[in-house]
């Protein structure tokens, strides 16, 4: 395990971690509601997810992920992705599915460029994130799928808790 970060591995790390979040959160938010019954705190987190869903869909990207260039933005509105949760959801397919490669400079890994596309692979169009980029992607989703939890619980400290132990420890 490596006991301290190194400069050269900052992307790599800000990679991992955003992956993570990403997927968990889209998967998470992204699931159709159950017709079977559930408790009332199974009710209030779906609802929760719900409402973070639906706030991703009324958010534009530039509004809600601030630090990526509007010039980057503008490329994919031209193609498929229209709104925030599109967006975040396009992003977790593309690391779910490989659908990614580095971006160096030099020697340097800086970043990823990701190919995003529509559910049958057609109209894929690529931006390029670098790791400030990609960390802020990984805070925002997850400060918001805090705070939409925090709002029907209180406590999000057992549904942290199950995540930790399903291995996910960050």
């Amino acid at each position: 395990m490596i006991q301290e970060r190194r400069e050269k591995y900052n992307a790599t790390h800000t990679y991992a971690l955003c992956t993570a979040i990403l997927t968990y959160v889209i998967q998470e938010i992204d699931v159709k509601e159950s017709k079977s019954e559930v408790s009332s705190d199974e009710e209030k987190k779906n609802a929760a997810k719900n409402s973070m869903r639906a706030n991703l869909k009324k958010q534009e990207i530039a509004s809600f992920f601030v630090d990526i260039s509007q010039k980057k933005i503008e490329t994919l509105k031209d193609h498929v992705v229209k709104d925030a949760f599109e967006f975040s959801k396009y992003l977790r397919h593309a690391c779910a599915h490989k659908d990614f490669f580095p971006h160096n400079e030099g020697e340097q890994l800086v970043g990823f460029t990701f190919k995003l596309g529509s559910e049958n692979g057609k109209n894929k169009s690529a931006i390029d994130l670098c790791e400030s980029e990609f960390k802020n992607i990984g805070k925002k989703l997850a400060d918001l799928y805090c705070e939409k939890l925090r709002e029907v619980s209180g406590d999000i400290t057992r549904e942290a808790q199950s995540v930790r132990e399903g291995g996910a420890v960050f």
